[in-house]
């Protein structure tokens, strides 16, 4: 059963992310931890270029990526290619073992165990993909988990596209202030 309260907090804690770094990390760690996983990554999807986002672990340590996925081996590259190409969520309950990416490099080495690849659609578009694994126990997301990680996912999308758009205000600001500050004025001419 979905808490309500726990839906809540967690959207709260995502929207008020203003920049792109404090908005995957407010994600990171609440589908971490709603989902029991011990490791997530944020995959920003523009078009057909994937890029990793961010990557986070239960202990809380956090790093932004900035990666193309091509550079980036600590994902199963054809899950993600899966999810981005079909925009559906890929649930393994024993990924190493069963299912379509048992041949994985990734899932090979890791041995991995549950993994659960969501979609953030918003207003139709993929913009990000969250990619989650439990290393320790097979089965641990569940039908109940996905529903709140949908909600989550649709969240952070939403909030990811508004971080962006901030973002690239300020820099578009930074930019003619020192335009301003860098031409001479119309009395040194």
């Amino acid at each position: 059963m979905l808490d309500i309260d726990t839906i809540v907090d967690n959207s709260r804690a995502i929207s008020e992310g203003v920049n792109l770094e404090s908005v995957t990390r407010s994600f990171l760690t609440s589908a971490i931890e709603n989902a029991g996983a011990q490791r997530g990554v944020l995959l920003l999807v523009d078009g057909t270029e994937v890029t990793v986002g961010a990557e986070s672990k239960f202990t809380g340590e956090f790093r932004l990526v900035g990666k193309p996925l091509e550079d980036y081996h600590r994902v199963a590259h054809s899950i993600v290619h899966f999810v981005a190409n079909k925009g559906e969520a890929v649930i393994l309950e024993e990924a190493s073992k069963h299912g379509l990416f048992t041949q994985d490099p990734w899932v090979t080495r890791e041995k991995a165990r549950s993994v659960l690849a969501l979609p953030a659609h918003h207003r139709g578009e993929l913009r990000a993909i969250l990619f989650l694994t439990n290393e320790l126990a097979s089965g641990v997301f569940t039908k109940d988990r996905l529903r709140l990680l949908d909600l989550l996912c649709a969240q952070a999308a939403i909030s990811i596209g508004q971080a962006k758009v901030y973002e690239e205000l300020e820099q578009r600001v930074e930019s003619r202030t020192c335009l301003l500050y860098t031409s001479p004025s119309p009395r040194d001419s």
